[in-house]
Parts: structure tokens; sequence; C-alpha cells
């Protein structure tokens, strides 16, 4: 049985010299030398569609008159 440790999450562009930058906070967890599993998941044109498409509308229910919540 794999015992199934912490994941860390971020995104990240692949540099020219094809490496991946690990940002400062998702470093600071890591070991030199120790072992990870690398999950790549590529966005697409379509990803970013879908994403724009969902914030719309859902911005769609929104009314001025709900902006007295936001004063809570």
């Amino acid at each position: 049985m794999t015992q199934k440790g912490q994941a860390l999450e971020f995104e990240a562009q692949i540099a020219p010299d094809q490496t991946l930058p690990l940002p400062e906070d998702v470093a600071e967890h890591l070991v030199p030398g120790q072992r990870v599993r690398v999950i790549l998941l590529l966005e697409t044109s379509e990803d970013v569609d879908w994403d724009r498409l969902t914030a719309e509308e859902f911005l769609k229910g929104y009314a001025e008159s709900d902006a007295v919540y936001d004063k809570l």
C-alpha cells in the first residue's frame, strides 16, 4: 500500500530552457533530494473560454440590490 502525502498546487509557465520554476512558497515545503510525483495539467484555450463563460454567467445573477450584503 502506498501512503499519499501532501499535495501542493500552483500555476507556472514553462521557461525557455524547458524548466519549470517553483514559487518560493512551494519550494519552502521541499527538501533537496526529496522524491516528488509531478502531474502536469495543461491549460488550453478551451479552459480559458470556459472559465470566462462561468464567471460571466455567475455575475448575471448579481443585482445592485445584492450590494447590501457586501457591507456585512
